[in-house]
């Protein structure tokens, strides 16, 4: 089998990204992946968000649906500079957190939650879009 190189769009996605598909240890070695960042992601700073972590430490929201690993890091640097962090952190362990895929989940649970993947597909017909969450 000769090498394949594999430009990929997203600088987020991680070897182990491709590992984690059925592809055996010597088709592995001969995969290259490329990034090619073609978005970047910023926080945003706005009177709406400070009103969605206010009513967030309130207990407002029943689910919290987060759409993308990128999602989870700004969202907690958002949450880590509220003045009500604490609150906030107690009371989104109290909702119900569904994520886009298994990376957002994984990077989730490096913050200490737990997450249900909002996904209706099978395991043979694995597809993870916002949609599917609406489905779930």
């Amino acid at each position: 089998m000769e090498e394949i190189i594999i430009v990929i769009t997203n600088e987020g996605v991680l070897a182990d990204d491709i590992q984690n598909q059925n592809i055996d240890q010597a088709q592995l070695d001969k995969i290259e992946l490329i990034a090619l960042p073609t978005v970047t992601f910023n926080k945003i700073d706005s009177q709406e968000v400070t009103e969605s972590f206010k009513k967030l430490s309130s207990g407002f929201y029943n689910y919290c649906i987060f759409l993308s690993s990128n999602a989870v890091k700004i969202f907690f640097e958002i949450a880590k500079n509220q003045h009500n962090h604490e609150k906030i952190i107690e009371e989104i362990n109290k909702t119900n957190i569904i994520v886009i895929g298994p990376k957002t989940k994984k990077i989730l649970q490096g913050y200490g939650f737990k997450s249900k993947v909002g996904s209706s597909a099978n395991i043979i017909d694995k597809k993870y879009s916002s949609s599917e969450i609406i489905e779930f």
